[in-house]
């Protein structure tokens, strides 16, 4: 090919690469990308991806475990994670229903080893599509250092930062 071919070719599919790339940046469903993402301080913590979503977007949270031992939940909260999802009433934080785990099988233990992190996406509507209500939301998790069953008073909780969930 003549190199006056190659150096046209180059001039119209460059320009057009660019614009076609530019057609998706941003998108997604709900296309919150200018929010910051949240995270907690501590030897555990909760992040997630933006501080404010869409009705139809989707959380992604990841749990970092920063102690010298592993921690371990059960994965049948929120989107049959190992994170519950809580929103915010009239000033209390109360359990929400928008995301749950509708597998109907027995929990499986998470594990979580020391310095690793796990990752979640939580789904309003569970597994299937929804949207989540307008809100405050945050996220929880319930964890033990023991693999064997905890009672409750072997559990510590901790909670991500608070989650706004906008009207469309």
């Amino acid at each position: 090919m003549p190199t006056y071919w190659r150096s046209s070719l180059l001039g119209v599919l460059l320009p057009l690469l660019i614009v076609l790339s530019a057609c998706g940046a941003g998108s997604g469903t709900g296309g919150n990308t200018t929010s910051p993402g949240t995270s907690t301080n501590g030897p555990v913590r909760i992040s997630t991806d933006h501080t404010t979503y869409q009705p139809d977007e989707a959380i992604h949270v990841t749990v970092s475990n920063q102690l010298s031992k592993s921690i371990f939940a059960y994965d049948t909260r929120a989107s049959c994670s190992i994170l519950g999802l809580e929103v915010q009433v009239n000033g209390s934080w109360t359990g929400s229903s928008a995301a749950r785990c509708p597998l109907g099988r027995m929990a499986i233990r998470v594990e979580i080893p020391a310095g690793k992190t796990y990752s979640a996406t939580i789904r309003a509507g569970g597994l299937s599509s929804g949207s989540f209500p307008p809100g405050t939301y945050r996220l929880s998790l319930s964890y033990s250092t023991s693999p064997k069953p905890p009672g409750l008073s072997g559990l510590t909780t901790i909670y991500s930062a608070p989650l706004t969930v906008a009207a469309s």
